[in-house]
């Protein structure tokens, strides 16, 4: 599965290198993780985790990006120290599969 800034850098690797990918977009972190353990592949594009540094290597960061909460105008959180606390309902979205979308 690649996120946005991960795809364009996909895109961008193979475009500066004149190469073609030789495998589709996988569907988890945890498959393409695999993919790197069993050397399918010889990058993936990932968040920083340490139980996958266990066994492989990470280089500097490729991108820095910016995340932020959206709440209402009228919300009390202001900064992140404000999210933590009880009775905060927090929504997440679930990233459908591209063949899904």
């Amino acid at each position: 599965m690649l996120g946005i800034a991960s795809a364009f850098i996909s895109i961008s690797l193979l475009a500066a290198c004149s190469m073609t990918p030789t495998t589709p977009a996988l569907s988890a972190a945890a498959v393409a993780q695999e993919a790197i353990r069993s050397k399918q592949v010889d990058i993936g594009f990932f968040a920083i985790d340490p139980l996958r540094g266990a066994d492989t290597d990470y280089t500097a960061a490729y991108v820095v990006i910016e995340g932020t909460y959206v709440v209402p105008q009228a919300s009390g959180i202001r900064v992140n120290a404000d999210v933590d606390k009880p009775g905060t309902r927090i929504e997440g979205v679930a990233v459908a599969p591209p063949a899904a979308r």
